[in-house]
């Protein structure tokens, strides 16, 4: 059995055997390439599924990360010994680096929201 792939820019076809599968890819007419599935373990989720709970652990940890990080450097810019005694390129430096922190956190909340409101039953009684 052959199915194709939904990569159009990589032409693919998976063959189901007995004993093995293997891939054979095909790259702008050169020789084809076999890979044994066999040795490699098995993904998560088909292709194409998300795993809702693990992207919104993901989501969860990188707002930590990144919010650890615009915490630094606010208090680095909040510091006026900093902002004093270092040169105005510097100080300038960390305020695109706050501002750019705090973009990065909203879009990772806003996605975060998305994905917790995808995955919720739906509300009784509105």
């Amino acid at each position: 059995m052959a199915i194709e792939s939904l990569n159009n820019s990589r032409p693919s076809r998976w063959w189901a055997g007995n004993d093995a599968c293997h891939r054979v890819l095909a790259c702008d007419g050169l020789a084809h390439a076999d890979l044994d599935l066999d040795a490699h373990p098995e993904p998560a989720a088909p292709w194409g599924v998300i795993d809702l709970d693990l992207e919104r652990n993901r989501l969860r940890r990188e707002i930590d990360r990144v919010t650890g990080m615009l915490n630094d450097v606010a208090a680095k810019l909040a510091n006026p010994e900093f902002t004093g005694k270092a040169p105005p390129e510097v100080v300038g430096k960390e305020r695109e680096k706050h501002a750019a922190f705090e973009a990065n956190l909203a879009k990772l909340s806003r996605s975060l929201g998305q994905l917790s409101t995808e995955g919720a039953p739906p509300r009784k009684g509105r």
